[in-house]
């Protein structure tokens, strides 16, 4: 699975290279098409189109962010855990909503005919991964503005209160 990402991650970038946008352009406009209203959080509302937004803004920023943070996770695919699993949970303290299936859906629209089966499994598992990863930091942040603690290991999870 860990090649079949690592190929497709690939073949994505060289059709980017094309475009002059990196993948998480492609992402949130994405997310943007599916919930309009999360334009406001990131100060894009007055746009329809993220094309028409100065290359200045600090979208561009988050955007590239997120490429990089998805980059890491497609170097890193065998190793998810030791690897990915820090950063992601610290990102997921603010992002855990950014859901992970329009990733998915945005390989899957880049690849388009050069995606098969085998591929959009192993992408599915890896964003489920991170997903959870980024719940966990969601989930520690709100327990522990609370002075509560949740801790989630590979088979038992553990409230402190």
């Amino acid at each position: 699975q860990q090649e079949l990402i690592r190929q497709s991650w690939q073949t994505i970038n060289t059709k980017l290279e094309l475009n002059e946008q990196n993948f998480g352009f492609f992402v949130y406009r994405r997310v943007f098409e599916h919930n309009p209203l999360l334009k406001r959080a990131f100060h894009v509302e007055e746009y329809d189109l993220l094309d028409l937004i100065p290359k200045k803004h600090s979208i561009f920023r988050q955007m590239r962010l997120f490429t990089n943070l998805i980059a890491l996770a497609v170097r890193h695919a065998d190793e998810l855990e030791t690897e990915i699993a820090p950063a992601v949970f610290r990102y997921g303290q603010r992002h855990y909503k950014f859901a992970a299936c329009q990733v998915v859906c945005t390989v899957a629209d880049l690849l388009g005919v050069d995606i098969d089966p085998a591929c959009m499994e192993a992408w599915i598992d890896m964003m489920r991964f991170i997903g959870c990863r980024l719940l966990d930091g969601f989930n520690y942040i709100r327990l522990s503005s609370n002075k509560k603690l949740s801790i989630n290991t590979a088979d038992h999870i553990f409230y402190v209160l």
